[in-house]
């Protein structure tokens, strides 16, 4: 981990803010293409996002 990261994770009140930010925006983004679509999202964000993994086998392959 480069010296940068490790200071920034480290300053735990910009990393909230910053998390705090991204998730809103998330949740905006969905909750509008809800609308659009007549369709009801929740969304949720694991609390230590550093740890959260994803299962590729799960994940909707990519079309062109």
């Amino acid at each position: 981990m480069a010296a940068m990261e490790k200071d920034v994770r480290k300053n735990t009140k910009l990393t909230g803010i910053a998390r705090a930010q991204a998730e809103s925006i998330i949740k905006n983004y969905i909750s509008e293409i809800g609308e659009l679509t007549r369709t009801d999202y929740k969304v949720t964000f694991a609390e230590n996002a550093d740890k959260a993994t994803t299962d590729s086998s799960t994940a909707p392959a990519a079309t062109e």
